[in-house]
């Protein structure tokens, strides 16, 4: 496997782990519904928060509090992987491209200096 498959492989394996134990969380501890519990568990990592709804309990305060604090920074780095992935290979997309166009020049201008030569 590649290198940077295994980033990309551990990065949804990190987003989905945050993902499910939220909803997970939420689910037991407040008594919500998956859905409901999967849609706090989003508003909180993506820092949203609409205030639709919101913990009662005060154990669930408080991990509220410990899983933003854990959660949003290793989102934020999660996203960082993916888009340096992405950046790197359009800059490695774009350098075999400029190989390309460049080969074709030497080639060119070989083919005139040739047709000169002849010429003379």
């Amino acid at each position: 496997m590649k290198k940077k498959s295994v980033g990309i492989f551990s990065v949804v394996i990190v987003l989905a782990i945050l993902f499910l134990s939220g909803t997970w969380f939420y689910h037991h501890t407040e008594g919500w519904s998956n859905v409901d519990a999967f849609y706090f568990t989003v508003m909180t990592i993506t820092t949203v928060g609409f205030g639709d709804l919101v913990p009662t309990h005060d154990f669930s305060k408080i991990m509220t509090a410990v899983f933003s604090l854990i959660s949003i920074p290793l989102v934020i780095f999660c996203f960082g992987v993916l888009a340096k992935g992405y950046f790197e290979s359009r800059i490695g997309h774009i350098e075999s491209r400029i190989t390309e166009l460049l080969s074709r020049e030497k080639t060119l201008e070989e083919d005139v200096t040739e047709v000169i030569d002849e010429k003379k």
